[in-house]
């Protein structure tokens, strides 16, 4: 089993059959690596580690609805907004494999709309 997907099949929402000279590719990121996911996690993690660490300073008790507010918005209010438009949440399986929500479960159907 693969962490993301094949980099020579395309996506399911794609109409080619192979990602060779794909006019695409060069707007729409389609493959992900784990090199991908660690630069995302180092853009992102410095801010939560300084906001728990301020928060913390100010009262360790304020950490526990931090963390329910973060994974509330990430783990259903984000993915419900934004995920569930995107092509890679139309791929197989029951959680996504994207940079952003790697393994963040799929409770919605794919909705390619703007709404």
């Amino acid at each position: 089993m693969r962490a993301f997907h094949d980099p020579h099949k395309p996506i399911a929402t794609c109409i080619s059959a192979i990602c060779d000279d794909c006019a695409v590719s060069k707007t729409l990121h389609c493959h992900f690596t784990f090199r991908d996911l660690l630069y995302f996690l180092l853009i992102v993690s410095p801010s939560f580690l300084i906001g728990g660490v301020g928060i913390y300073h100010r009262s360790g008790w304020w950490l526990i609805p931090w963390l329910v507010i973060i994974i509330g918005y990430f783990g259903f209010v984000e993915i419900r907004v934004m995920c569930s438009h995107c092509p890679h949440y139309a791929e197989e399986g029951s959680s996504l494999k994207c940079w952003a929500n790697y393994g963040a479960p799929k409770m919605r159907r794919y909705r390619p709309g703007p709404r």
